[in-house]
């Protein structure tokens, strides 16, 4: 209906304003603007950001939960699991804490100009996204294509989080700019987890909504259809 399709867009616009708004006022902060409390800043551990970024996550995980739910599907499950690991590794800093563990180690001298504390926090991600690549795998294999579509969806929204969220990170490390170019990184690295996240949690409602709707027979709608629904085609 069209209220429904109003209540689609403005959600995910909702989600985008926010997003804007926090870069926005971390930009304001860096140029010694009106903000000066670091909590807006969307680098600050445990800023408004952040738990915006917490609150999506834990989205996201229920949306996941209750899809499985509905059409008894594991692998929506799994995906459920993935989103609460995010979650954890946000809030309780579990790949800098991997970082802080390679550190104390100190077995190599990490090539590349990069640090113990990032071969750690890289090999946190490599092992818990291993771990929930085989777990998706098995299930990709015995769900059906409701699944595998919704799947193809989220693995290439999760490709583009560890580029922006990873590679980013990694390239600010390996190259260490300074000034407007470690702020401009840095905005673009953080932004954009904000934003891919938001997707995410937009597209997973978007899904139980459908689904919820009509049960388990329901198709889920596809990535960038929603998309275009969401925010209208240009004519």
């Amino acid at each position: 209906s069209c209220k429904n399709r109003v209540t689609v867009r403005s959600w995910l616009w909702t989600l985008l304003t926010i997003d804007a708004a926090f870069v926005v006022l971390s930009l304001l902060r860096h140029s010694a603007g009106p903000v000066a409390s670091p909590m807006f800043a969307l680098t600050e551990d445990g800023g408004f950001p952040e738990f915006f970024q917490y609150a999506k996550w834990a989205g996201i995980a229920a949306f996941m939960f209750a899809i499985a739910h509905i059409r008894r599907s594991r692998g929506f499950r799994v995906w459920g699991l993935f989103a609460v690991f995010l979650l954890v590794d946000d809030a309780a800093t579990l790949h800098e804490r991997g970082g802080d563990l390679m550190r104390a180690w100190q077995p190599f001298n990490p090539p590349f100009g990069l640090r113990l504390d990032d071969v750690g926090e890289l090999a946190v991600a490599a092992v818990a996204g291993l771990f929930f690549l085989a777990l998706l795998l098995r299930e990709y294999r015995r769900s059906d294509e409701t699944f595998r579509l919704a799947t193809q969806d989220f693995a290439a929204l999760v490709a583009v989080l560890a580029v922006v969220g990873v590679g980013i990170d990694m390239l600010l490390v390996m190259w260490r700019p300074e000034g407007r170019m470690t702020l401009a990184l840095t905005v673009v690295e953080d932004g954009g987890e904000m934003i891919v996240a938001s997707v995410m949690c937009w597209y997973a409602g978007t899904i139980a909504r459908s689904v919820s709707a009509g049960a388990r027979r329901a198709r889920v709608i596809r990535l960038r259809p929603a998309i275009e629904k969401a925010i209208g085609k240009a004519a």
